[in-house]
C-alpha cells in the first residue's frame, strides 16, 4: 500500500514542480522513480525511460488527457499532456520528448498560437544547447511590432492626459 501512496504523492509533486519549471527537483524525482521502476542491470532504453515517466506523472491523469506516441507533423511526440475540464482554459500543455544519450545539437522549442478573434499568429522560440541550458528566447516579429504599437498608444494617451490638466 505504501508503494501506491508514494507513487501518487511523488507524481503530484512531479506535476507541480514541472509546472513551476523546477528542473532540479524534477531530476531528483526522476532519479527516485528510476530506482523504483528499473531493476539494477536493466538496459535503459526508450521503453524503460517511458516507464519511469509514466510512474513519475501517474496522477497527472486527473488533470490532463495524456496522449502517447502521438503523430504530430512529420514525427511523433512521445507524450503530450492536454489540460482537461476546468484546467482547459488556463492549463499549460506539456510535451515530453524522451531521449537516451541522443541530444547532440541545439534544441528548439517552438510554440505557435493562432488567435481566431484577433486573426493573428503569435510565436515563441526557445533555444537550448545539448546540456539543456537556455540559449535564447525569441518572439514573433508580429508580436514585437504589436507590443511597440501598444506602447506608443499608451504613451500618447498619457501625454494627452497630462496636457489637458491645468
Amino acid at each position: 500500500m505504501q508503494y501506491f501512496y508514494n507513487m501518487i504523492k511523488n507524481s503530484d509533486e512531479m506535476l507541480e514542480v514541472t509546472l513551476h519549471k523546477n528542473v532540479k527537483r524534477m531530476c531528483e524525482i526522476l532519479d527516485k522513480s528510476h530506482m523504483e521502476k528499473i531493476s539494477p542491470g536493466d538496459k535503459l532504453d526508450h521503453g524503460n525511460l517511458k516507464r519511469v515517466i509514466d510512474y513519475s506523472y501517474f496522477n497527472a491523469r486527473t488533470k490532463y488527457d495524456i496522449e502517447e506516441e502521438s503523430p504530430r507533423g512529420h514525427g511523433r511526440a512521445d507524450i503530450i499532456f492536454l489540460p482537461k475540464g476546468k484546467n482547459k482554459v488556463n492549463g499549460e500543455i506539456i510535451i515530453i520528448e524522451l531521449k537516451v544519450n541522443r541530444y547532440y545539437g541545439n534544441i528548439l522549442l517552438i510554440g505557435i498560437n493562432y488567435d481566431q478573434k484577433k486573426v493573428k499568429y503569435s510565436c515563441v522560440i526557445e533555444e537550448y544547447n545539448n546540456k539543456i541550458k537556455l540559449l535564447s528566447t525569441s518572439e514573433s516579429e508580429a508580436e514585437r511590432k504589436r507590443s511597440k504599437e501598444l506602447e506608443i498608444i499608451r504613451k500618447n494617451k498619457r501625454l494627452r492626459g497630462s496636457s489637458s490638466k491645468p
